[in-house]
């Protein structure tokens, strides 16, 4: 492929055409802008996915949890709304898309936005996609493209790709390909898989208002072996436990029992404020990267 004009920011491109210059990967600083509409299932409840953690202050956010490099092939509605929610996690995002007006409308929520054909390996690398912690393919109905940057991208050693699908045999496929995971944008939304692969230590939610959810946790390591009457949740944390998932048999528990022990294989249903449950979620985060 004729790579001239690939993984340039659309307004970089253009100027280079005026000017004779010579392509390059440029970044483009992201701009104060409102924020863009999120794609239709960005606002639904997803089985497996987990909430945004909202931050008012990004400095702040990117002192308590380290910053992960991910990059989106594919920038539909889907694509460009897990691109921005990633990016106000504070992470650092690379878009990349054919088109180039869609590469301009993600500029300002992002951290680079190129034009070039995420299929291509040396577009792919061209970009830095091989730093990558994590990759996104959002190709639309294009399920060759999806087959194809999927497989640039482990070639370039990027190992957890998820891939947005439109059918049970596309998914099939996907996995076979060794995709991390293939996902139904019509039942996890963009907002929630950018938070499911930002943090970890969260599994499941429910939004309940704008600074209220229900959320699914493991139990954090220091929890274990005690039970809720010792913990005192709701007085030391503010949130309330509704819930015992004994996921070893698939059983919920609710209410649940104040004197259970709490083990390894739980995992507990919080309902609280957004700020309150996150600093259970950051021992819970801490307890899912040890067992890695």
């Amino acid at each position: 492929m004729e790579m001239s004009w690939a993984c340039r920011p659309a307004t970089a491109q253009r100027q280079a055409g005026r000017n004779g210059g010579a392509p390059t990967v440029q970044s483009r600083v992201p701009r104060r802008a409102s924020p863009r509409t999120h794609h239709p299932f960005v606002r639904l409840v997803a089985t497996t996915l987990r909430p945004v953690r909202p931050y008012s202050d990004l400095l702040q956010h990117r002192l308590l949890h380290p910053m992960h490099r991910f990059v989106i092939v594919g920038l539909g509605n889907f694509g460009a709304s897990v691109a921005e929610a990633l990016y106000s996690h504070g992470h650092d995002v690379i878009a990349v898309d054919v088109d180039e007006q869609a590469v301009d409308d993600i500029a300002p929520h992002c951290s680079r936005a190129a034009v070039g054909d995420g299929r291509e390996a040396a577009t792919l690398e061209e970009i830095g996609a091989e730093a990558a912690d994590a990759a996104v393919v959002s190709t639309g109905d294009d399920i060759t493209a999806s087959i194809l940057a999927t497989m640039a991208l482990q070639d370039l050693g990027v190992d957890v790709v998820y891939v947005k699908v439109i059918s049970d045999n596309h998914a099939r496929i996907m996995r076979q390909l060794g995709a991390t995971e293939a996902v139904f944008p019509e039942r996890d939304s963009a907002f929630n898989l950018a938070s499911r692969i930002s943090e970890k230590g969260v599994v499941n939610y429910v939004r309940m208002g704008r600074n209220l959810s229900v959320q699914e946790l493991v139990v954090p390591e220091e929890w274990r072996g005690h039970t809720l009457r010792e913990l005192d949740v709701r007085a030391e944390y503010g949130v309330s436990v509704v819930g015992i998932h004994e996921t070893t048999i698939d059983d919920m528990i609710v209410p649940p029992n104040p004197d259970d022990t709490l083990r390894h294989t739980d995992t507990l249903i919080l309902a609280g404020t957004d700020e309150a449950i996150e600093k259970v979620a950051d021992l819970a985060s801490a307890t899912a990267e040890e067992a890695e």
